[in-house]
């Protein structure tokens, strides 16, 4: 009965989530023209008008959603910002079942209200970005590794893969995850389940591989430019809260309008000019990131510095965007009519419930491992919001951790 009922409140919980995703987007963002990078690209991908060495830009799965989509709808925007936003509302409703294991109805229902009218999940839930579809993936690793069984490894195996294909952020729980289930499960079973839970891990990291082998001619599971994210973030201009590209690029970056996310493509051309050699992907990152380095080394006050904002960003109440159809939704969104939970509240109360919680730290591990994992690709880049919300529902999961203990 105790399953059936969390079930249904389970359902009723995706259901209101639906309906206030659908209501934020069609009230209050209706004003605002949509961002369609991925679209837009899979688009010149499929008629063969984009460079090949592109696909490398994108995240892997997010653009084959995205691909896959055009090839059946001739509008698939509207089409997948319903499946964004039911994604959205699965979150929702799998957070509040999460939630339900270590708290009460009357908790659990508090901290599914917060992630429901946290501003970055309204936000991020209707843009054309994977963050909505990395959250899902996060919480649904979490679930299975929580559970005992040896098939629930693989599964966590599994959407742990569909991760790294979205971002490989949470490449580092590859090697702590073993160390998880020796923490929070017993130790009968221990190997099947660390080797259940690798297959799908490998495989991925094989897919990926051997996908950009095919593409560029480096086999390495490494997409999305890491090094020139990383110079992004540790540069003479860097904020470290959100992209400052430097000044050779983004003064170019209106010449190649035509191109989805033309920054992307400014960041190869410009190195393969001023060496005149034609750079593979794999340079053109080690060339940014030695700049990244070397600015380090040169000020490493001023990078300190740097360091100090990407921290407090990550606990900080301002959301810092870097695609401006997001600013001007939370613009509308500032105000509209719809209630928001303020993150400061979330961050001071999360804060707390991370002191309360450490005791029992063993089996909250897999939580403190994402957690960290995000924190440090951010203090690595810089604390933008859309690199936080996908973590939003570890610090609301603590805040309800010290609302449980203020209520006790």
């Amino acid at each position: 009965m105790q399953k059936k009922t969390l079930y249904f409140q389970a359902l009723a919980v995706f259901a209101v989530s639906l309906c206030c995703y659908l209501l934020v987007h069609y009230t209050i963002f209706a004003e605002t023209t949509g961002f369609n990078k991925y679209l837009l690209f899979a688009s010149q991908y499929s008629r063969g008008v984009a460079a090949p060495e592109r696909i490398i830009d994108f995240s892997p799965l997010y653009l084959y959603i995205n691909a896959f989509l055009q090839k059946l709808f001739n509008d698939p925007g509207p089409v997948l910002l319903w499946i964004q936003f039911a994604v959205s509302a699965l979150s929702s409703a799998l957070f509040f079942v999460i939630l339900r294991r270590f708290f009460t109805t009357t908790v659990s229902i508090t901290g599914t209200v917060f992630f429901l009218l946290n501003r970055s999940v309204l936000l991020y839930s209707g843009i054309n970005e994977p963050e909505i579809f990395l959250t899902l993936f996060i919480l649904c690793f979490v679930f299975c590794t929580f559970r005992e069984s040896s098939l629930m490894a693989a599964v966590s195996g599994l959407f742990l893969a569909f991760c790294l294909m979205i971002r490989l952020n949470l490449l580092p729980l590859v090697l702590i995850t073993p160390i998880i289930y020796r923490f929070i499960h017993n130790k009968n079973g221990f190997v099947r389940k660390c080797i259940l839970f690798s297959v799908p891990v490998i495989i991925a990291i094989i897919g990926l591989s051997i996908r950009n082998y095919s593409t560029i001619g480096t086999f390495s599971p490494v997409v999305m430019n890491p090094g020139t994210v990383f110079f992004e973030g540790n540069n003479p201009v860097a904020n470290g809260r959100t992209v400052v590209y430097p000044p050779m690029v983004d003064n170019c970056i209106d010449e190649l309008q035509n191109e989805s996310d033309p920054a992307h493509a400014l960041y190869r051309i410009i190195p393969r000019r001023i060496t005149g050699k034609n750079l593979s992907i794999a340079q053109v990152n080690a060339y940014w990131s030695n700049k990244a380095k070397n600015f380090i080394i040169d000020h490493p006050f001023i990078w300190i510095r740097q360091l100090i904002i990407k921290i407090y960003g990550f606990f900080h109440n301002s959301r810092w965007h870097d695609i401006e159809t997001v600013i001007a939704n939370d613009l509308l969104l500032q105000k509209s009519f719809l209630p928001t939970i303020p993150f400061a509240l979330i961050s001071v109360l999360s804060l707390i419930g991370i002191s309360i919680s450490f005791g029992n730290w063993r089996k909250l591990i897999v939580l403190y491992g994402v957690f960290v994992s995000q924190i440090a690709v951010m203090v690595l880049t810089y604390s933008s919001d859309r690199q936080r919300v996908s973590v939003i529902f570890i610090f609301i999961f603590f805040a309800c951790a010290a609302i449980d203990f203020l209520i006790k």
